[in-house]
């Protein structure tokens, strides 16, 4: 899928429309991680740790998320492609165990803040 913003915000690629399945991501913030390093570098904590957010988005969803900023009616084209990863999730358990840490902000409101 491909949308046409002139927003400055990056088109957003999926797979053709009948697709048998969706393209799922987790996506952060520019909060979420500013909340991150702030936590991590005021502990003793030296491991590798994930960082994200838990929420999973579809590109359909993010689609939609961002058009609505606009209150523009833009058609969302699906076009063929090469297929990536079918999904991703942040698993912030380790950071949730040895920092008490976990994101607050939803993607909706940090897209919000940072690009509206």
């Amino acid at each position: 899928m491909a949308v046409e913003m002139g927003t400055g915000v990056p088109w957003v690629m999926c797979k053709e429309d009948n697709a048998p399945y969706l393209v799922i991501f987790s996506l952060a913030g520019v909060a979420i991680l500013l909340g991150w390093r702030s936590t991590l570098t005021k502990s003793n904590f030296r491991e590798p740790v994930n960082i994200g957010s838990d929420e999973m988005v579809s590109m359909n969803e993010m689609a939609e998320i961002i058009l609505g900023f606009e209150n523009k009616n833009i058609p969302i084209h699906h076009i063929p492609g090469p297929e990536g990863v079918r999904g991703r999730n942040s698993d912030n358990t380790l950071i949730k165990e040895k920092l008490g840490w976990a994101p607050t902000m939803r993607l909706k409101d940090g897209l919000r803040i940072t690009y509206f």
